[in-house]
Order: structure tokens, then C-alpha cells, then sequence
């Protein structure tokens, strides 16, 4: 069954992820890129214990962890590209359950096309297709089914995350959940991002690899992990009720955002060490 703001802590710290660290760049064409450009290390909010922690192994992104142990994203390589993820993530709307997951990548080329894999959650374990769709080079669509077989019986839920842009940066997300029958799509739950007033510098998730960014798209995190800036309003509608976040950002010295605050939250982010 799908879930909701799945990964635990993202949605509430307002990540947004943007390019990668091998030099091909989510969106990166029309911003200036000369400067001193910081790879991220930790994100926290004022008042939670929880911590996110990116741990990089010589340039390359290869865990992401937090604090209080509600998820865990480990990655391997091969020739540069992400080959697979393994890890777990709590489910706080579900009495927080423990789904652990095995997701492998697979290429046409260059081109991230697929994810392939299993989760498994208190002993049922689901098969996870995923399928990438692009429209002039941008992400535009990701489309998932998890396939449990009961007695015989193959359960399919789907969910399909469409996405739009202005510009490089992603204007909205529609992420929509249900259950296939007969191989008729029944919507159940929708989620409605929108994004907008976004800055002109870098996002704080520079260095980050694209395949990761297209990854995340396959479960709702709340997150936009897609654009090369950093939004200042992001509204979420679920069942006709929309919560608006406005975030304003503090820039450091590579002009990149070291606090964002929200409303009484304040949200910091710190860099790797050079």
C-alpha cells in the first residue's frame, strides 16, 4: 500500500534537491555556476531532535541517515551511475511499520528508464516496478506499481507522480494512489504540490546525483527534489484542504542558503567540510 509524506523528517525540513556531482546538472543551464559551491552534510529544524545526515564517500552521495532512525538510503555505484538503493523508512500513519526496500536502477543508455526491486513490510513483501518518462529532457511523469499476490491473487496498487515546470524549476507535482483492477486505474488519495517564488541562487542540495532526484519522485515525500533554486512557497492539497509554507532563505558565503525560516521554524543547513 502506498504511503503518504513516506520518508519520515523530509517534508518537514523542505528539502529541495537539485543536481548531481558527476557535472550533468538537473537544470543547471541557466544559472551561473562559477563560485565556491558546498556539498550538503546535515539538516535540522529548531525544536526536533531528528537530524538528516549526508554521508559522502569520495565525491559520490552514498547513505543518507537521520537521527531518530526513521529511515535509511544506501547507494551503490557502477561507472558513475547509481546501480541500486537499499534501506528502510518508518510509516508514521501506519502505526509506524518498517518497510524495508532493494531497488535496482536500469539504463537505456545514460537515460535512468526504470526501478526494479522489492519492499517488505511486517513479513508481506511487494514487487515494485517503476517507469521514468521524459519530455524535452525533463522528468515529466514516474508511474509505480507494487504487486502483492494473496492466495494466489495478484493485489496492484500504482501510484503515478506528474510533474510540471516553469522554467528549470518544478511548478507543481500531482501525485495520485490507488489500486488497479482488471488493469483499470481506481484513484484513491491525490496529493497537490505546488511550488513558486523561488530564488535565483543554488540549491543547498548541490552535488547531489539526478538519478537520485528522479528516484525520490516514486513515493511522496512532500519535497521537491527537481529544481536548481530554492522555492519560497510551497502549498500541499490533500483532499481539498491546502497547507502553505513560506520559507525565507539566509545565504552564506557561496551564496548558498544556510537558514531557511518558516513560520516559528527554523531550518539549518550545513555543508561538508572542504
Amino acid at each position: 500500500m502506498f504511503k503518504i509524506n513516506l520518508l519520515l523528517g523530509l517534508a518537514s525540513l523542505g528539502l529541495v534537491l537539485s543536481c548531481n556531482s558527476s557535472g550533468d546538472v538537473v537544470g543547471m543551464d541557466e544559472i551561473d555556476l562559477n563560485g565556491p559551491h558546498q556539498i550538503i552534510h546535515q539538516i535540522s529544524t529548531t525544536g526536533s531532535t531528528n537530524v538528516l545526515i549526508y554521508n559522502m564517500g569520495g565525491n559520490k552521495f552514498i547513505k543518507l541517515s537521520d537521527t531518530d532512525n526513521n529511515m535509511l538510503q544506501q547507494i551503490s555505484y557502477n561507472n558513475n551511475k547509481i546501480s541500486n538503493i537499499t534501506g528502510f523508512y518508518k510509516d508514521a500513519n501506519n502505526g509506524g511499520a518498517v518497510t524495508n526496500f532493494n531497488l535496482n536502477f536500469v539504463y537505456s543508455g545514460t537515460v535512468l528508464t526504470s526501478l526494479q526491486g522489492t519492499e517488505e513490510t511486517a513479513g508481506t513483501t511487494s514487487d515494485v516496478a517503476t517507469t521514468f518518462t521524459y519530455t524535452n529532457d525533463k522528468l515529466t511523469k514516474t508511474y509505480t506499481t507494487r504487486t502483492q499476490t494473496v492466495a494466489g491473487v495478484a493485489i496492484v496498487n500504482y501510484a503515478q507522480n506528474d510533474l510540471t515546470y516553469t522554467g528549470y524549476n518544478l511548478s507543481q507535482s500531482v501525485f495520485t494512489t490507488g489500486v488497479l483492477n482488471a488493469n483499470i486505474p481506481m484513484p484513491g488519495v491525490t496529493v497537490t504540490t505546488t511550488y513558486s517564488g523561488y530564488d535565483s541562487k543554488v540549491s543547498y542540495l548541490y552535488g547531489i546525483p539526478k538519478e537520485y532526484a528522479y528516484y525520490s519522485t516514486y513515493n511522496s515525500s512532500g519535497a521537491n527534489y527537481l529544481s536548481p533554486n530554492n522555492a519560497g512557497s510551497v502549498a500541499i492539497e490533500v483532499m481539498g484542504q491546502t497547507q502553505t509554507k513560506n520559507y525565507a532563505y539566509t545565504y552564506g558565503t557561496a551564496s548558498m542558503p544556510t537558514v531557511a525560516t518558516e513560520g516559528t521554524d527554523i531550518i539549518n543547513y550545513t555543508y561538508q567540510p572542504n
